[in-house]
């Protein structure tokens, strides 16, 4: 039995153990899986939902949302063509320039286009629930590997009550040229997408995956997303997360990335602009002798919204490294926290870890705080930490007034400007465009 096939689930509040088991097998699960679920679910009951006595949410108020008031899942019909698709759905698939893609609608698969020449060249790229049923063997042993189900309340959530996803496997030495594309969107029917995407790339294996999520609005939502990849020896991933939920969203992600091979390499560019308060957060975990990973986050906090961002770089390998870099900027009351932590165990020499935020105020009743911090418990490294926040330069505005500039498009060059040096690091024009298009839809 499919998503699609079932009722509108209960609320979180009402949600009984016994039924989740029960839509377990309902779905063809196996047992293993059904087992993760209900312990997950327990483990979600039995966390507190996070609040400002902990360090790394005490930023951010959660007292407003209404967690337990939230159904799991609405079930959607799929699409029968790409013209049927949302207008925002089928521009992203436009502009991605992705020759294989996934849709998901509420949690339901509902589009697909291409596939079958990665099928030919042995690439999984497909919706989890799927790859769970035709492919065991690839999810058991990765599914949860690397995120603990306890790592906080909405991991746990996802671990247990995950609808939508996707997999990706890439076996050794394949190498996927153009890139790979997923969308989540969310209809006004819903009010939540809980949901959990596995990467898994084997020795020398290199891709790249756009992930979007957008959606309706027109009601109180929320999202709760978990992404696992894993890297094996020289295996090569650029990982894409573009972040534009309408302002009627409540949205917690995790991603975590496991470097484990040696010479692995992960590229990260997120783009945060949607949400009402959005909580984004990645964990690297240099392990492989020789890994890398480099971020770029682009950031605009408008209105009122809330972007809290914890992004951490873990090094416990020899000669590892790693380079972070957020910028954004904030207008009406918009809110941004960067909080950016290097951890270095002992043993892990030679490594060189960085991070850097920028953010431009845009208007006096926004604010961003950056919270940088280092923990090094090795000598053989090189770590630094920096970040500034400003507002517009009055000079470089009377200049270009002088010019003839009315004041708001003065406005839009510096922030331009601003914004230039991280967009050159973006690692694909077509999503650097997608981060230009969305940068002037908030500046106007």
């Amino acid at each position: 039995m499919s998503v699609d096939t079932l009722p509108r689930a209960p609320k979180l509040a009402d949600l009984e153990e016994s039924a989740l088991a029960d839509l377990s097998r309902q779905w063809g699960e196996p047992e293993w899986l059904t087992e993760a679920r209900i312990a997950a679910w327990r483990r979600f009951l039995e966390l507190p939902v996070p609040d400002r006595h902990m360090e790394v949410w005490n930023r951010i108020n959660l007292r407003p949302l209404p967690l337990m008031e939230f159904s799991a899942w609405v079930p959607a019909e799929p699409f029968r063509s790409e013209e049927e698709l949302p207008e925002a759905v089928r521009r992203a698939l436009g502009e991605a320039g992705a020759a294989h893609s996934l849709v998901q609608v509420d949690g339901t698969p509902a589009f697909r286009r291409g596939g079958e020449e990665l099928a030919r060249r042995g690439v999984i790229f497909c919706d989890l629930q799927t790859a769970v049923r035709e492919h065991p063997d690839k999810v058991r042993g990765a599914l949860g590997e690397v995120v603990p189900v306890d790592r906080d309340k909405f991991t746990a959530l996802s671990t247990a009550l995950w609808t939508g996803g996707f997999f990706l496997h890439v076996p050794r030495g394949v190498t996927v040229e153009l890139p790979l594309q997923t969308v989540r969107w969310r209809s006004a029917a819903a009010d939540a997408t809980i949901s959990r995407t596995l990467v898994v790339l084997e020795e020398g294996a290199a891709c790249t995956l756009i992930e979007s999520q957008a959606g309706e609005g027109g009601r109180i939502g929320l999202d709760c997303n978990v992404v696992e990849i894993i890297l094996g020896d020289g295996a090569q991933l650029k990982y894409v997360g573009l972040q534009d939920w309408d302002e009627d969203m409540w949205s917690f992600a995790h991603r975590q990335g496991r470097l484990a091979g040696r010479d692995s390499r992960l590229t990260w560019a997120f783009g945060e602009f949607g949400g009402r308060t959005a909580r984004s957060s990645f964990l690297t975990e240099h392990i492989g002798r020789g890994a890398e990973s480099k971020s770029v986050t682009v950031f605009f906090s408008s209105g009122v919204q809330h972007h809290d961002l914890y992004q951490t770089n873990l090094h416990t390998g020899i000669q590892t490294s790693a380079n972070m870099d957020v910028r954004g900027a904030l207008a009406g009351r918009g809110r941004c926290v960067f909080r950016g932590d290097i951890e270095i165990q002992r043993g892990a020499k030679k490594t060189s870890s960085f991070e850097a935020a920028h953010a431009l105020v845009l208007e006096r009743g926004a604010r961003a705080d950056a919270i940088p911090s280092l923990y090094i418990d090795e000598n053989d490294v090189q770590a630094s930490h920096s970040a500034t926040t400003g507002q517009v330069d009055e000079s470089q505005l009377f200049y270009l007034m002088s010019r003839g500039l009315s004041k708001n498009t003065a406005t839009k060059l510096i922030v331009r400007g601003f914004f230039e040096p991280i967009m050159e690091q973006v690692p694909l024009e077509s999503v650097r465009r997608e981060f230009e298009r969305l940068i002037e839809r908030k500046l106007s």
